[in-house]
């Protein structure tokens, strides 16, 4: 991605390049509570407080190679995990795994003003 697209983002990005849990939700928008208890590892490449770019591997890549499909992810940011959902809109095959880009979904407007406050800070 070049420079230019990244700045005319909502939320500025920041490479993060950290592992965190990841819990598949459901396929196409519909949750599927079977398949959410199972938890998987996933490394946040880069994230903003309105989404993440995720890169995982293994039997994890087929839950988030195809847009539309809901995970929630778990964001180590100190002392405290930011729990989010997200809806892929955007997947690639790596040469280690799958890219994918996820879009936030956040109920609460705070649960975003708390995530980008904190990214701030860490970005100083």
């Amino acid at each position: 991605m070049s420079d230019n697209f990244m700045e005319k983002r909502k939320f500025p990005r920041f490479n993060y390049n950290k592992k965190a849990g990841c819990k598949f939700l459901g396929v196409d928008g519909v949750k599927n509570d079977l398949m959410s208890k199972f938890a998987f590892g996933i490394e946040i490449v880069n994230l903003s407080a309105g989404g993440a770019c995720i890169s995982c591997e293994g039997s994890a890549r087929a839950l988030v190679a195809k847009a539309g499909n809901l995970v929630e992810l778990k964001i180590p940011i100190e002392n405290t995990n930011f729990v989010v959902n997200g809806r892929v809109v955007w997947a690639e095959r790596t040469n280690a795994g799958i890219n994918a880009g996820l879009c936030f979904d956040f109920p609460r407007a705070q649960s975003n003003r708390g995530l980008q406050k904190q990214l701030q800070r860490l970005n100083g």
